[in-house]
This record gives C-alpha cells, sequence and structure tokens, in this order.
C-alpha cells in the first residue's frame, strides 16, 4: 500500500484520455510511492469539461485510484482560476461576470467644461479645481452636468422612403440622414478654474481562459459555480467512491484588477467604516489628500470582506457539510501589495480552508536573494497556527524548466518543509506532452522522465518528513504585525508599476522578508497576524488571542503607516507594559495622524533577540536543551513530539554553513539521510556538535534523551580522513545506454509563398513565426538535412501526435507512411521506420502541408527526431555513425563526448573492484546527474540524488572482486529542448574504507 504520507499527483488531464493509457499512468504513480493524485482538466484537454464523457473518465480515475490504494482528490475548474466552472458561470448567466471601476481623466485648463466621454455606467463625474484652495473640498461631483448626445451624423442617402413599409413605392423622394456614437456630453461652466475632469464608470472586465472571469463578491455566481461543479460531482460520482475522496482543491481565486466593483460595496464600506464609498471614489485613483491611503485601504478590505463571506466562505461550508476537506491555495502569496488587489486580507482568507494551502512553483524557491518567497510561506504557516489545524499542503516543483534534477528537487521540497507543511502536491504529471504542452509549465515529473523509474527514493523521504512533521506540534508565542492595510493602501500607478521595485514603499515590502530570515537564524520562531485582524482582536489578559493562537511579544515592521485601529490598539498593549517592539520608525496613521504621539516605542536591535528567547520560554525547562548557533540564512523550524524534537534546519544562503550546538551528552541528536530515507547519527563531543548545510539544502535533526549509562551510549567520532581511499574514475568501465539514441533535426529551410520565414530553427515559440498570406491555400514545405550510415540498425523517424495529423513525411523524395504509436519518451509518440529510405551520405526529410501558410508555419515548431543505434558524430554536423548501445572506457566521459549529446534516458555503468569483505564502505559520487540507483555484487544498495552523494555500502561486499552498477538517468532537457547539454555522472567516483 502507498505512505498516507507520501506525494500527492497534480495530474493533468491534457489530452483525449484513453482508458488504457490512464490505467498505465495511475499503476505508475502507485509504483513511484504517491499517495494518491488531484484530477487536473488542464490546458490542451479535449474531453467536454462536466459532459457524461468527462465524468465517465472520472469514474475511471477514481476506481484504479481505489484499485492502487491511491487517495482520489477533486479540483474544482477548468483551467484555473477556480470560480468559472469552465467558463459556465457567465456564459449561462452573463450577469455573472465581473466588472471593475475604470478611472479616465480629461484636462480642462480653465471654467468652460465640454467633454463628451463613451456612454457607459457612471459611478462619478468629479471635478478637480487647478488650486485646492480655491475650492473647499478637493473635488466636488457633476454628474447631473451629463446627458446623452450622439456626436456624428451620416447621410443615409436620396429616394423614395417610408415609415410605413406597405407604401414604400408611393413615397417621395427625400435627403434622410442619422446621428451615430451615443455618448455622454459633460457641458457647464465651473465657479472655480478646474484642471481635469475624473470620471469613474463601472465596465465589464474582459480577460482570462474564458474572456470574462465571474464576480466573487456575488453570492450568485458562487451558488452557481458549487451547483455546476461541487453538486454535479456530487450527483455523478458513485457512492462507493464519493466516500474515498479526501477533499476539493480551489486554485488561484481572485478578484479583478484592479479596482473590482459590486453593488453591494458601498453598504458593506458604510457598514465597516461608517463612509460614503461612491462619493470617495476619487481617493482610491489619486492622493487628494490626507485621507486617500486609508480610504484605499479601507476599499480593499471592503472587497476583501465580500470575497471571504460570498465566496470562500460557502465553498467551505459545502466541504464541510458534504465530509470533505476544503483545500488549495490562493495567489498571490509572496507579492504583499498584489495580494491586497487581488486576495485582500489574505490571512484571514487561508483560515477558510480546511487545510490551507501555498505554491512554490518557482525554480527561484529558497534563496536569501529573493527573501519575499518566503512570505506566502509564512503567512500558510500563520493560519494554521491560528486556525489550530494540523496540515499544510503545497503545489511545489511546477515552473522549473526542464533542467530541474533531484538535487534541486530536493532543495525545493526542503523549503516548504522548513515551514512545516506537510502534504506534497506536485506540479505536477501530465498526460501527455503533445505539442505545446511540453511548454505549459515544465516540467512533467512522470513516466516521460529519465529518472521516473527511480523516483520512488524521493517519494520516501517526503513520506518520511511529512510523516514526522503532521505527527508533532509547532508552537510559536512571538507575533509579526503583517500591514495589510499598508500595502492596500498604495494607487493604482504604484501597483501597476509594482514589478520594478524602486520605489521606497517596495524596499519596506522587501524588509519583511529580510525580517523573516534574520529573525529565524537568531532563533525566533514567529507568527504572521494581520493589522485589521489585531486591530479587532479582544484582548485576553497579557496575551494577544488570534484564533487558538496566543502570542507574548510583537514585532512591529518597518512600515510608514497603519491603519488607525491597529494604532489604537498598539497604544493600549504599550500602555499595559505588553512587549512592542518596532522594526524601524514608529509608524503613523494612513491618513498622517501620529497616533502613538506620547508613548515610548521601543526599537528592535540584535541585541533584544537573547531576552526575547528568555521570555517566550517562561514556562519551564526545556526537556530538549540543545541550542543551536546559526548563521545569517539560515532557518530552523522546531516541533515536538512526546518523546522526542525535531528541527529542520534550511540555508538560503549561498555559501555552505557551519551550525553548531551545545548540548549534555545524555542526548542523542540524528540526522535523516535523504538519500537512503534512513536517521544517522550526529557525534557529540564533550557536550557539541556541529552540522554543515549546503546552500539551498535542509537538514531534519531528530533530539532524543538516551537511555542507560551515558557511557554506554557514547557516539564514535567520525572517521578519521586517513581512511583509504579508493579512487574508481579511470578504471575499466562498461557503459550501457537502455535505449535507442536521438538525434533531433533542428535546422530547417521553408520553401512556400512569398512572406514565408526561409529558414527557421526548431523547437521555436509562435512568436515571429507569423508569416504567408491569411485565408489563402497554398502548398509549404519544409526542409532538413542529415549525414548518416545506412547500416545504423532500426532507424526510425519520431513526431508527436500533432505534428504527425497535420504533415505528410518524404524521406529522400519518397513518401514516408506506416506511422505507428510509441512511448519513447511521451504517449503522443509515432514513428515510422527509415530502414527502406535511408542512403549512406546526405538524407533529406520534408513536410508538406497544404493548408494556411500562416498556421502552417505558426504550428510547425516541435522537434523531428530520428532514433535508432547510432552515435552522433561531427559536432554540428551531426552525422549518425552505426555502432553498439555497449561502450567500454576507461575513464567517465560525459554522454555527448560518447556520441550521446541529445540522449534523455539511463545508462547502466558497471566496474570491478577489489574489497577485504564486508565492513565500512562509503561510495561517493561527485554528481550523478540527477537520479542514480546502485547495486553492488547485484544487491540493490540504495538510491543517489541529492547531496552529499554519499551512500554506505559496506554490507554488500566480499573478499576478493566486487562488482558496482550504477544506473543514472538525466533530465529531458536534451530531448525537449534539443540542448547539447552534459549528462551522466560528473566527476570523481570513489569508495572509502574504514
Amino acid at each position: 500500500m502507498p505512505n498516507p504520507t507520501g506525494p500527492l499527483a497534480f495530474y493533468f488531464l491534457n489530452h483525449h484520455l484513453d482508458h488504457t493509457e490512464l490505467r498505465l499512468q495511475i499503476r505508475a504513480l502507485h509504483e513511484q510511492g504517491f499517495a494518491g493524485l488531484l484530477i487536473h482538466a488542464r490546458a490542451g484537454n479535449q474531453v467536454p469539461y462536466l459532459s457524461d464523457r468527462w465524468f465517465e473518465k472520472v469514474d475511471l480515475i477514481f476506481g484504479e485510484c481505489i484499485r492502487w490504494g491511491l487517495e482520489p482528490w477533486l479540483y474544482d475548474e477548468d483551467p484555473y482560476p477556480s470560480g468559472a466552472a469552465g467558463g459556465l458561470v457567465t456564459a449561462n448567466e452573463p450577469a455573472h461576470a465581473g466588472r471593475v471601476l475604470k478611472a479616465e481623466r480629461y484636462p480642462v485648463g480653465g471654467r468652460e467644461v465640454d467633454v463628451t466621454i463613451p456612454l457607459a455606467k457612471l459611478a462619478g463625474i468629479f471635478a478637480i479645481p487647478s488650486r485646492p484652495s480655491d475650492a473647499s473640498t478637493p473635488y466636488f461631483r457633476v454628474d447631473s452636468k451629463a446627458g446623452t448626445v450622439r456626436s456624428h451624423w451620416e447621410e443615409l442617402g436620396h429616394g423614395p422612403r417610408s415609415y410605413y413599409p406597405p407604401y414604400l413605392k408611393e413615397a417621395r423622394a427625400h435627403y434622410r440622414a442619422a446621428s451615430h456614437h451615443p455618448g455622454l456630453r459633460i457641458l457647464f461652466r465651473s465657479e472655480v478654474r478646474l484642471k481635469e475632469l475624473l470620471v469613474v464608470s463601472i465596465v465589464p472586465w474582459r480577460g482570462g481562459v474564458w474572456g470574462e472571469y465571474p464576480d466573487l463578491m456575488n453570492p450568485e455566481a458562487t451558488r452557481s459555480f458549487i451547483r455546476l461543479t461541487h453538486e454535479a460531482y456530487r450527483k455523478r460520482i458513485r457512492p462507493a467512491y464519493w466516500k474515498k475522496i479526501p477533499g476539493i482543491f480551489l486554485d488561484e481565486s481572485k478578484l479583478l484588477p484592479l479596482f473590482p466593483w459590486n453593488d453591494a460595496l458601498p453598504e458593506r464600506y458604510e457598514r465597516l467604516f461608517g463612509g460614503d464609498l461612491p462619493a470617495s471614489l476619487p481617493h482610491l485613483f489619486r492622493d487628494l489628500g490626507p485621507e486617500s491611503p486609508a480610504i484605499r485601504s479601507q476599499y480593499r478590505a471592503a472587497t476583501g470582506a465580500l470575497f471571504r463571506e460570498n465566496f470562500m466562505g460557502p465553498l467551505g461550508d459545502w466541504c464541510r457539510k458534504n465530509g470533505l476537506l476544503f483545500t488549495g491555495h490562493i495567489s498571490p502569496e509572496e507579492d504583499p501589495y498584489g495580494q491586497q488587489v487581488y486576495t485582500p486580507n489574505l490571512t484571514t482568507l487561508l483560515k477558510t480552508f480546511g487545510l490551507p494551502g501555498v505554491d512554490s512553483i518557482s525554480s527561484l524557491t529558497g534563496s536569501a536573494e529573493r527573501p519575499l518567497l518566503n512570505l506566502g510561506a509564512k503567512l500558510g504557516e500563520s493560519a494554521l497556527s491560528q486556525s489550530g489545524g494540523r496540515e499544510y499542503l503545497v503545489e511545489a516543483l511546477g515552473v522549473s524548466g526542464e533542467d530541474l534534477d533531484g538535487q534541486r528537487m530536493r532543495s525545493i521540497l526542503d523549503w516548504c518543509f522548513s515551514f512545516g507543511i506537510n502534504r506534497i502536491c506536485l506540479h505536477g504529471q501530465f498526460y501527455s506532452l503533445d505539442a505545446e504542452r511540453k511548454r505549459e509549465a515544465p516540467p512533467s515529473i512522470f513516466y516521460q522522465a529519465p529518472y521516473w523509474p527511480h523516483f520512488k527514493a524521493l517519494s520516501a523521504y517526503i513520506a518520511r518528513v511529512s510523516g514526522i512533521l503532521r505527527r508533532t506540534r509547532r508552537r510559536a508565542t512571538l507575533a509579526y504585525l503583517y500591514p495589510s492595510s499598508f500595502f492596500a493602501s498604495r494607487t493604482d500607478e504604484d501597483l501597476h508599476a509594482r514589478h520594478t521595485w524602486d520605489k521606497a514603499f517596495y524596499r519596506e515590502g522587501q524588509a519583511i522578508g529580510r525580517d523573516l530570515l534574520s529573525l529565524s537564524s537568531m532563533g525566533l520562531d514567529f507568527d504572521f497576524i494581520d493589522d485589521l485582524e489585531f486591530a479587532q482582536a479582544p484582548p485576553v489578559g497579557d496575551r494577544i488571542q488570534i484564533g487558538r493562537a496566543r502570542y507574548r511579544a510583537l514585532l512591529v515592521p518597518a512600515v510608514s503607516a497603519l491603519s488607525i485601529g491597529a494604532l489604537k490598539r498598539l497604544g493600549a498593549l504599550m500602555r499595559k507594559g505588553f512587549p512592542v517592539y518596532f522594526m524601524g520608525p514608529t509608524p503613523r496613521a494612513l491618513d498622517g495622524r501620529d497616533a502613538l504621539k506620547g508613548f515610548r516605542a521601543k526599537r528592535w536591535k540584535a541585541a533584544d533577540a537573547q531576552a526575547l528567547r528568555m521570555k517566550l520560554s517562561e514556562k519551564g525547562p526545556d526537556p530538549f536543551p540543545a541550542r543551536w548557533k546559526l548563521p545569517p540564512h539560515c532557518t530552523v523550524r522546531q516541533s515536538r513530539g512526546t518523546s522526542e524534537r525535531f528541527d529542520f534546519f534550511y540555508n538560503q544562503g549561498s555559501k555552505p554553513a557551519q551550525i553548531g550546538a551545545d548540548l549534555p551528552e545524555n542526548f542523542r541528536l540524528e540526522w535523516l539521510d535523504a538519500n537512503v530515507d534512513r536517521f544517522e547519527q550526529i557525534p557529540i563531543h564533550r557536550g557539541s556538535a556541529k552540522l554543515e548545510l549546503l546552500p539551498g539544502q535542509g537538514l531534519l535533526v531528530r533530539q532524543s534523551r538516551l537511555a542507560g549509562p551515558v557511557s554506554k551510549n557514547l557516539i564514535p567520532v567520525p572517521r578519521a580522513k586517513t581512511n583509504l581511499r579508493v579512487d574508481l574514475t579511470r578504471a575499466a568501465w562498461t557503459l550501457e545506454r537502455l535505449k535507442e539514441n536521438v538525434f533531433p533535426l533542428k535546422d530547417w529551410k521553408v520553401i512556400g509563398p512569398k512572406g514565408s520565414p526561409g529558414e527557421i530553427r526548431l523547437p521555436v515559440g509562435a512568436i515571429g513565426m507569423e508569416h504567408g498570406e491569411p485565408g489563402k491555400s497554398a502548398p509549404i514545405v519544409f526542409r532538413a538535412r542529415f549525414k548518416a550510415e545506412n547500416a545504423i540498425r532500426n532507424p526510425r523517424i519520431l513526431v508527436d501526435r500533432f505534428t504527425r495529423e497535420h504533415f505528410d513525411f518524404r524521406v529522400n523524395g519518397k513518401p514516408l507512411g506506416g506511422f505507428s504509436p510509441c512511448r519513447y519518451f511521451d504517449e503522443s509518440n509515432h514513428w515510422a521506420s527509415l530502414q527502406k529510405h535511408l542512403v549512406s551520405g546526405v538524407n533529406t526529410v520534408e513536410c508538406r502541408a497544404a493548408l494556411d501558410p500562416k498556421m502552417v508555419v505558426h504550428r510547425f515548431k516541435e522537434l523531428i527526431y530520428i532514433v535508432g543505434e547510432f552515435d552522433v558524430s561531427g559536432g554540428a554536423s551531426g552525422a549518425l555513425v552505426a555502432c553498439e548501445r555497449r561502450k567500454t572506457v576507461k575513464a567517465l566521459p560525459a554522454w555527448g563526448a560518447l556520441g550521446w549529446p541529445y540522449y534523455s534516458g539511463m545508462v547502466r555503468y558497471r566496474t570491478e573492484f577489489r574489497a577485504p569483505g564486508p565492513g565500512p564502505c562509503r561510495l561517493e559520487l561527485a554528481n550523478p546527474g540527477s537520479f542514480a540507483k546502485i547495486w553492488v555484487n547485484g544487491k540493490e544498495a540504495g538510491h543517489l540524488y541529492t547531496k552529499p552523494y554519499h551512500l554506505e555500502v559496506g554490507e554488500y561486499l566480499v573478499a576478493g572482486g566486487n562488482v558496482l552498477e550504477i544506473e543514472a538517468a538525466n533530465t529531458l532537457e536534451n530531448l525537449i529542448e534539443g540542448k547539447r547539454v552534459e549528462s551522466g555522472i560528473q566527476g570523481p567516483v570513489a569508495l572509502v574504507f574504514g
């Protein structure tokens, strides 16, 4: 049975979904240690979403999951963000489509106003004086000055016309004219000189996958979404399967940019803040007074309240009522400014989940140079603490490129573990990589990947750490005030430009990420508390209580302003002597008031960390006394079980980090070796222990009290550096490719109508490929050449399904037929034999189509391959030379030097060595590539996929001759991208005896 703490598959259903293929793929997930799968209608799906055929596929998938002991999870959308039900919510009810506020400025420059604007639903027309001193207010409304007008005249012609069709022939000839282009004309004379008119209208939002996105502040749109998706699954999935479904995943639901509108907003705004939102609209778009930032912040708080009440809340209620976990994530998590646009007050939204989640779909995760990438994970961890939950989910590893290998996977996952994430959903497992599916947020961590047969080693590591994190508890009693109100107070120009991160207030956002790292490296764990939630939280004795969490000290970030409610609450706490530390200057209110005037603010200093640690641990002696000394950029997460403590370290720096600890010798320290999924003892010498943590790597350390006399539990000191080291790098090795070699045809000449590009190089994107004359059907030919020997064994041409369906092939002038499905690397692959077509020397491949040339050139961008038993020689000329799969070498060259530069797959390495017999012996590899599996004397010894690439193999040795075998795999980068990436075992291979 799969380990229930193993990874979940984010299973991309992105093609025709053949039943036999689905069965194969679900079994493959079971065999590689997955705990379950989460079905995801994804780009490229050819099965009508929510149709009878769709539910037929879901039924088969869930049946196979139950057969193999996998958890079947539901996903609520096609594709994302959730809320549209595959476009049906707005297609069925156009009134459910989202609307936004649109502001347009019209210069005036005097007292006379004559402006014509497009006809639209008005939220307000506001006149802004040239000099504020000329008027009692910074603006005034002039809605009543507007009226409809048609601005364009057109002559309709001369002839007999009549309003009465039966009498057209009897009508007298005359000219007719009509006016068009309706609009609103604003015409008046102002008592003061005006600078401009600000016209705020309510307009439909256009964009997204389906052209429209629902208004998620509208409860009727939410009910429609639930009826179309959740209720449909409830009715169509057989009861025996429904009982096995753990939950439903919601993906990236959000409000519309930049200023979403719902007719309930004015009432909610007035109830929350006592203001008139329609009369305050100009403040949303520009600073018109000291109150402008506060009004923007309050507006976004009101939209967030409606989003939570009318969308997130009902979905959570429905899941709880039907016995399901409500899970998923809400984006963007890592952008504090973008959060307030799309998901205001994210920390409160995360608490509506039964199983909160976050995403980490980036290759940049885990670097101290990008501290804000830690923000979303910390917000989710805080929401988990305050809601009292035990499990925390992540969507991880996506959008990381085809070069994602085992070491980088481990690094990203370790970063997730360092925030207490204990349910790992791997993004993603692609049903198919046909055509542009290859570029849809790669990589596919699935059967297509060369390392897939060895992936169970990483699944085991995920299961082990996730299981430990689920059964232990973290307790943070330090709070960090998260300034949602400050981030929500920015203007639309500020938010449009936020990706440049070059203004002062953006640096304030970055400072929060830096605080997160520095506080953790000081041994101070904390939770974020949202400043709006903090302002409303009732006092509980000498502590702050948010949900089920209580905090004994508070840190205030270095931002220039906070909401007046948060500042009043801060003042009340400081008056009682509650420990409040300011990370920067004391903030003012968003409207400019100095709400903390007269209070003595305590500025945070690094020296305060020790005293604060002591205060936060006043409950009594720690049963696990290890005190770690962490260098900068190293974080630690501490959690406890009944008799053990687990510390998870992560190094976000760019250099190896030395971590030290002081503790009594009657305690044991062990670290989890990811390669073998086993705890190893850490030497303790005179009450001290040391660890080295590589950049971008985590380490799980277990601390427990020893039983029995101390003398019987002493841990041996490390091996001496004088141990015998046997270098096998230049031994005699036999290398064997485990499948056919491959050569991509990348350089193509285009022969077609005028406007054809002439030459292209594959693979390419759509940019720059729009050529030809649209609408005209004309033949077009793509031609490539390669050199080969006609003695090549079993040569074939390999294409994907999409290319096969749109082009006819000729080789050396002769039609090529006989294509059949294969699984060289994907279920969509097709190939045909070249045995009767290949000639010694130059060979020509032509792809022909008689379609719209613009579309043909646009589509022809996938690599076409020659596969067979050959070596690639001659550098860029790419000559194919007949060879055998097996080679004997005296060193360990990269695969490219062996004639396999584009090969993505496995190679088996074999060598012999002598040993005195069983005993301590460690295999050391500098770099095995992506994943490697090790055999010694025919017995499986383990896997190597992450640093340090060391494996104990002494128990498998025999006296005399021994055989070492390594099955090494690379990634799909060489194959899919056609790159000559050096693959294979890189650097020394050695055995260390003793």
